[in-house]
C-alpha cells in the first residue's frame, strides 16, 4: 500500500495544533475535508489518531507516535521536493566545462557572475585542446567548453573572445633587432610546447613561421608554457605563445619581453561551444548568464542563439 503524502501533511498539521479549525485554515482547504482526510488515514493505518478531550482535540498515544515518526519523512520530502524545483529551474546540479588558457579570462568572467546567482551548482573543470573538448561536449562528458572552433565540429558556439601569437624573447636583444624576420631572432632556438599538449597552437605556430619562410635551426620541446618562459628567461632561445598567457606573466618575470604578431594568421576567436539539442537548465542558465556579458555581435552573423528554458519546459 503505497503512502499518500497529502493525508500524512494534513495529518501533521493537524497534529501539531490540535484544532481542525486552525489546521484546515493552514492547509487551505474546508474543515469537513480535513475532517475526511483524517478519517481515511485512520481507515488506511487501522487506528485511531485523535480523540475528543476536555480540551478538545487530542492525539491518541498511537497518533503521537506515528506523527513523532511521519515529521522527518515530511522534512525530507520538503527538502527533495524543494531540490527538484531548484534543478528544474537551473539553480541545482552540475556542470562540466572544459577551456583552453587563451579562454580563461573570458570564462572566469561569466563564473563569477554565474556563481553569484547559482551558487547551489557544482562546477568541474577540465583543462583540455580545443579539439578535445569538441569532442567531449559532442559525447556529453563536457557540458560546455571555451575553445578554437574545429573546423567541422557541429556544435552551438558564440564568439566571446580573441587571442593571437606574440613573440617572447630574452630581454638582451633590442627591440629593433626583434620580429621573426629579424637576423638575430632566427640564430636562436625556438622553445614550443611539445606537438600533442596544444596541437590548436603547434597549428597555427606553423602557419605563421611558414608565411614568414622562419625555418628553426634547433626546436626545443617543452611540457609547460612556464617552462618555456624560463628558458627565454635565460636566454635560450625565443618562443611563441598566447598573447594572453604572456601579457601578465612577462611584466612579473625579469629577463624577457614580448611583442605581439600583427599577422591575421596569428590571430583565432574563442569560443563557447555547447551542443544544438541542450536540454539541461542547469547549462541553458549558464548559457544565459553568458548572453548578458557577451551578447551576440553584429559583426559575426554566425553565432548560434541561447536556448529559451521556458520553451523547453512546455515542449
Amino acid at each position: 500500500m503505497s503512502m499518500n503524502l497529502d493525508l500524512i501533511k494534513s495529518f501533521a498539521v493537524l497534529g501539531e495544533h490540535c484544532h481542525y479549525g486552525e489546521a484546515a485554515r493552514r492547509l487551505n482547504i474546508s474543515q469537513p475535508s480535513l475532517t475526511k482526510q483524517i478519517r481515511r488515514l485512520e481507515d488506511l493505518l487501522g487506528a485511531p489518531l485523535f480523540r475528543r478531550g476536555r480540551h478538545g482535540t487530542e492525539l491518541t498515544a498511537f497518533g503521537q507516535r506515528f506523527l513523532d515518526e511521519v515529521r522527518p519523512v515530511l522534512s525530507h520530502a520538503g527538502t527533495v521536493w524543494k531540490k527538484g524545483r531548484e534543478a528544474a529551474r537551473g539553480a541545482r546540479g552540475n556542470l562540466a566545462i572544459g577551456f583552453t588558457f587563451s579562454g580563461i579570462e573570458a570564462m572566469s568572467g561569466i563564473l563569477s557572475a554565474f556563481q553569484a546567482s547559482y551558487p547551489g551548482v557544482d562546477l568541474l573543470f577540465d583543462d583540455v585542446a580545443s579539439d578535445v573538448q569538441m569532442t567531449r561536449i559532442a559525447e556529453g562528458a563536457l557540458d560546455v567548453g571555451f575553445a578554437r572552433m574545429t573546423a567541422g565540429a557541429d556544435l552551438a558556439h558564440r564568439r566571446i573572445a580573441s587571442d593571437r601569437l606574440s613573440l617572447v624573447y630574452p630581454a638582451h636583444l633590442d627591440e629593433e633587432e626583434v620580429g621573426l624576420d629579424s637576423g638575430r631572432v632566427r640564430g636562436l632556438p625556438l622553445i614550443a610546447l611539445q606537438e600533442h599538449i596544444a596541437p590548436g597552437l603547434e597549428a597555427q605556430i606553423q602557419r605563421v613561421l611558414a608565411a614568414h619562410d622562419f625555418r628553426p635551426a634547433v626546436t626545443h620541446r617543452v611540457n609547460g608554457s612556464l617552462t618555456i618562459l624560463q628558458l627565454v628567461s635565460a636566454g635560450l632561445g625565443v618562443g611563441l605563445m598566447h598573447e594572453s598567457t604572456v601579457r601578465d606573466l612577462v611584466g612579473a618575470r625579469g629577463g624577457i619581453r614580448s611583442t605581439p604578431l600583427g599577422d591575421t594568421i596569428a590571430s583565432w576567436d574563442i569560443s563557447l561551444v555547447w551542443r544544438h539539442d541542450e536540454q539541461s537548465p542547469v547549462v541553458i542558465r549558464f548559457l544565459e548568464v553568458a548572453e548578458e556579458l557577451f551578447p551576440r555581435d553584429a559583426a559575426h552573423p554566425n553565432q548560434s542563439p541561447i536556448p529559451d528554458l521556458r520553451s523547453l519546459a512546455h515542449a
